[in-house]
Parts: structure tokens; C-alpha cells; sequence
């Protein structure tokens, strides 16, 4: 892994020299997001919608991580932890519908 400022060329095996590091002087912070994002380079919370439909609790963990803020570690976790949210919330109100759909359909009654 390379280190060095804007001007520098990289001087790693991969490219040999041929590119130029990029680096932001004034937040340091844009560097972190260049590591590749957990999960096969999926982030959380994509893995977590994708998967949730073969096992919903991991929408509800995702969902989980999502209100706790989890993307403030990566920003680029947001949107799938977002997805994640969205997919838990319609998983959760199914039920609510389903019945409410029978009840207009008239095969259920309620006292």
C-alpha cells in the first residue's frame, strides 16, 4: 500500500508507477474511504437487503445499525442500510395489510 502526497507517483508492484497518488491536503479523511467496504466490497447493508430475503432478520439488524448511525463510520453504507430499513418496515406491516385486505374482502369480521 502506498503513502505519499499529491505529487508523489506510486511506487507500488500493482501499477508500477504509472498512476498518481490522489490525497486531499485539507481532509485527510477522504483517504479512509478508499479501503474496499466489508462483505465482498458490498457494504453491511446491501449484503443485508440481499440476503434478507432468504432470512429477514437481517433486514431488522440492518435496520438496527442503521438507526444507530452506523453509516457515519463509511458514508457509503448508508444506502444499503437505508434499503435495509425500507424492506424491514414493508416486511413488518404485511401482516397489517394482509388482514386489512380481508376485511374488506369481507372474510373476516372483527368484534
Amino acid at each position: 500500500h502506498c503513502t505519499a502526497s499529491s505529487d508523489d507517483l506510486c511506487h507500488c508492484q500493482g501499477c508500477l508507477g504509472k498512476y498518481t497518488l490522489l490525497r486531499d491536503e485539507e481532509n485527510p479523511q477522504l483517504a479512509k474511504f478508499e479501503r474496499r467496504l466489508p462483505c465482498f466490497g458490498c457494504g453491511i447493508g446491501w449484503s443485508s437487503f440481499l440476503l434478507g430475503f432468504l432470512c429477514p432478520l437481517l433486514w431488522y439488524y440492518a435496520t438496527t445499525l442503521y438507526c444507530c448511525k452506523y453509516y457515519n463510520r463509511d458514508p457509503r453504507e448508508r444506502p444499503g442500510l437505508a434499503a435495509s430499513a425500507i424492506a424491514s418496515f414493508l416486511h413488518a406491516c404485511k401482516p397489517s395489510c394482509d388482514l386489512i385486505r380481508r376485511c374488506v374482502d369481507g372474510s373476516v369480521t372483527i368484534l
